[in-house]
């Protein structure tokens, strides 16, 4: 899930949610160049208004290295201990590929 106002930048949120993985992004976060990139390889929330840019004290420090909020205040999301009250149903994944095309004259 991601909130209003985020992931605005270059590869700002490149790779999350991929993997199986699951990351909810807040309000007005991930603005900046690759500043969530790094948490590609796993299951974070972001909260709102947050790693709005790089560096050792926010979401990722790098494209590819964590920062200290990535481990001290985006624990991995747990799933739900108690049994649905449904039975599941079946559910088709989908993989769809953005394709850009210039026509010119």
């Amino acid at each position: 899930t991601i909130g209003s106002g985020s992931c605005v930048g270059i590869n700002a949120c490149k790779y999350l949610g991929m993997q199986g993985k699951k990351i909810e992004i807040g309000s007005n976060s991930c603005n900046c160049h690759y500043c969530c990139e790094c948490l590609g390889d796993g299951s974070y929330v972001v909260p709102d208004n947050s790693c709005n840019e790089l560096g050792a004290d926010e979401c990722c420090k790098s494209a590819t290295e964590k920062g200290n909020k990535a481990s001290a205040t985006l624990p991995p999301t747990e799933s739900p201990k108690a049994a649905p009250s449904t039975a599941p149903t079946s559910s088709k994944k989908y993989s769809l590929k953005l394709i850009s095309i210039a026509i010119s004259d």
